[in-house]
């Protein structure tokens, strides 16, 4: 065959099979609407769009609970806003998010949804669902056929989406494990419109896509988010308080500059303190304006119920035991007895049962029989706190005590505090310090707290792992490369800044830093030699905590030269190498501090924080709710044993106690405490040993002239700044 015949021949071919593959990707003409009247209807509320096209998903029916859920998403995908809404556990909260986002961009309500769930593959299953949908569900395909019918053209080959055209036009259509991307179809409401997923700590930040139809760069205008934590994120402060500030931070800026977000919130509270439970606090966040559902809001009251459904759990107990699922003879119980079973009960979803229940309050005792430790959780979104109640003492919650904060601003003194006290907590690359103002009644306040060296790359939480692998440490900031020398630097720089500062109080008095207590429990040998030779009032302490089986202090022989005070004590030094160091009773100043903090606003010895956002607080108030106390009993007296929770950290807790200990030894008196001329503590209402110390006679002769106590000079003390004011 001649040259130029066969390249002729070569280019003919070409072109057929680039028409042949041109008519292979387009999907020719759309199919008409099947019901238009349908797709009209479904467009009146997300509850009419639910039912019409997922009636397999949504076949029973709807609780209060449930329309006013809907109507809170409707609202946020529609009108813009904000809403959390805390359900039980198999409510159908995640059906409805998985499917809400088809109801606003099939009727051009938004034009960019984001779907975000706990964690990146969490949110890439949601996202699976929604494909699903539109690649099998046949009313979709039947009303929505400018989306669903380019998208089952794919059948499942997502590199068809590339080229795919509709009668000559490209489709534009994406289909990916994380985006999809409805097709660009003339006349759709939904054309260019994008679902997006990610995981709540993923990358989150940037989602954006330019609009091929009008050459404009989109970001999310909705988000919605579903179970936004897990069981075991729920257990960590640290975990809890970083999705709350990526859900206050990162997620309302998705938007960007200028563009409101619409933001919708579901999930369940599995713990006091999680991110659910601060969320759904109004006082906190009054904005989200946060609902609360249970699966039950009224059980039946009465002994007569109280017997029938304890006899009817013991039938029900006994056929499971057997293999029997379904207990038919628990529930022929139940029906004879329902009247006076069911009582005046009330639940949140009449529909809420297994098909051989009768109602929906045997299917919740049910569920709080099988689910004894976590029914209150997931169920009623009222989790049990276990530390609060295996004790009688009063414990503040991280979320109640963030918004216990004075009128003082931060390095400000409050205007009850005659004097200024710190405690630094030493850590193996940093020093936590705490800064504390306290009253003649023993009333304190936070001034300020802070790490040195300075964490301000961190962000406002992190923990002592982030320091040693992202932060600031001593050894880097110092330039030592021995560990204690670096500490001994630390040491000098953090107390010279911290006694050079001055703390003005509101009526203009200026106050200063009267002594700090310094942990000698890491590195003893440097933090000592460190007081030893500064000029400052620098003492060190150590922490120990005194259990039930020790013998209190109170009732311990007191040594030649030992000092005596509420909770805490100085052994003799005299000749020794020792310098003079304090011992603090962790147990019983921790005991004493919940109850500080504990103590109402404006009352004799209540604790407060710095005014100031309580976001700024939320790693603070952490570490001062960190352990749990357990009651226990021994050697004639009860007493609480303090323990440090899981994963939690207290630093700035110790460094608290440490500053409340120097008030104490400034002369400050303790509530419910005095301290008798022989130093040891007596009871005077609450803590203490409660054994009232010997009577000592004074020998006979020469007059002994009076001893003042403590208090008496610390009075004399203020009396003399007061007219140096002057």
């Amino acid at each position: 065959m001649p040259i130029l015949d066969y390249e002729a021949h070569k280019e003919q071919a070409a072109a057929r099979q680039k028409e042949q593959a041109a008519k292979g990707r387009d999907i020719g003409p759309i199919p008409p609407v099947e019901d238009q009247e349908r797709r009209e209807f479904g467009s009146r509320s997300l509850k009419n769009f639910l039912e019409t096209y997922f009636p397999a998903t949504f076949c029973l029916g709807w609780s209060p609970d449930h329309l006013a859920f809907l109507e809170d998403v409707e609202s946020v995908i529609k009108r813009g806003g904000r809403k959390a809404v805390f359900m039980a556990r198999g409510s159908g909260k995640t059906s409805t998010l998985l499917r809400a986002p088809n109801y606003g961009l099939c009727y051009g309500h938004r034009k960019f949804i984001a779907l975000i769930g706990p964690e990146e593959q969490a949110a890439k299953d949601c996202l699976e669902v929604i494909k699903a949908e539109w690649e099998d569900n046949p009313l979709l395909l039947a009303d929505f056929p400018e989306i669903a019918y380019p998208i089952r053209c794919l059948e499942g080959i997502n590199n068809r989406a590339t080229g795919q055209t509709c009668e000559g036009k490209r489709t534009k259509i994406l289909w990916t494990d994380t985006r999809i991307k409805f097709p660009s179809i003339d006349g759709s409401p939904a054309a260019g419109a994008m679902i997006s997923v990610a995981g709540l700590t993923g990358r989150i930040r940037g989602l954006q896509y330019k609009d091929t139809l009008t050459g404009k760069t989109r970001r999310p205008d909705c988000v919605l988010i579903d179970d936004f934590q897990t069981d075991l994120t729920a257990l960590s402060d640290v975990q809890c308080s970083k999705r709350e500030s990526i859900l206050n931070g990162a997620v309302m800026g998705l938007a960007g500059p200028g563009q409101a977000l619409s933001c919708f919130v579901s999930s369940t509270i599995i713990r006091h303190g999680d991110t659910a439970s601060r969320i759904s606090n109004r006082d906190l966040y009054p904005r989200w304006r946060a609902d609360t559902f249970k699966l039950v809001y009224k059980w039946p009251e009465g002994k007569e119920a109280e017997e029938h459904w304890e006899r009817y759990l013991e039938i029900r107990a006994a056929e499971l035991a057997d293999g029997i699922e379904e207990h038919p003879d628990a529930t022929a119980y139940y029906r004879k007895h329902r009247k006076a079973m069911d009582g005046d009960s009330k639940v949140g979803w009449e529909d809420r049962k297994l098909p051989h229940e009768l109602s929906a309050i045997q299917h919740a005792y049910g569920l709080r029989a099988d689910n004894v430790a976590t029914f209150d959780a997931e169920y009623q979104n009222n989790p049990k706190d276990a530390a609060s109640e295996a004790v009688d003492l009063a414990l503040i919650t991280a979320d109640k005590l963030v918004l216990k904060q004075g009128a003082h601003r931060r390095g400000d003194a409050p205007e009850f505090a005659t004097g200024v006290f710190a405690g630094v907590d030493v850590q193996g690359e940093s020093l936590w310090w705490v800064i504390v103002g306290v009253g003649e009644d023993f009333s304190g306040a936070i001034i300020d707290r802070g790490v040195w060296p300075d964490q301000k790359k961190l962000g406002l939480y992190f923990t002592n792992e982030d320091i040693k692998q992202r932060g600031t440490t001593m050894t880097k900031v110092t330039g030592e490369d021995e560990p204690e020398a670096a500490l001994y630097v630390a040491l000098e720089t953090l107390t010279e800044k911290l006694f050079s500062r001055k703390f003005k109080k509101p009526n203009g008095e200026v106050l200063r830093l009267e002594r700090c207590m310094i942990d000698d429990g890491h590195m003893s040998r440097i933090v000592r030699n460190f007081c030893r030779a500064s000029s400052l009032a620098v003492m060190p302490c150590k922490g120990e905590g005194v259990i039930a089986k020790k013998k209190p202090w109170s009732r311990q022989p007191k040594k030649r030269g030992e000092r005596r005070g509420v909770g805490w004590k100085m052994p003799p030094v005299l000749r020794t190498d020792e310098i003079r160091h304090v011992i603090i009773d962790t147990n019983d100043w921790a005991t004493r501090m919940m109850r500080r903090w504990t103590t109402s606003m404006g009352g004799k010895a209540s604790w407060c924080l710095y005014k100031a956002p309580h976001l700024v607080h939320r790693m603070l108030v952490d570490q001062i709710c960190s352990e749990n106390p357990t009651h226990t009993f021994g050697h004639e007296r009860w007493l609480y044993e303090w323990s440090l929770k899981v994963g939690a950290q207290n630093h700035w807790n110790d460094g608290i106690r440490m500053a409340a200990v120097a008030a104490s030894i400034a002369g400050i008196d303790v509530p419910g405490e005095k301290v008798t001329a022989k130093g040891a503590a007596e009871k005077c209402g609450s803590g203490g040993s409660g054994r009232k110390p010997a009577v000592h006679r004074k020998p006979q002769g020469r007059q002994q002239r009076p001893k003042k106590s403590m208090a008496e000079r610390r009075a004399e003390m203020i009396a003399r700044r007061a007219n140096q004011g002057r």
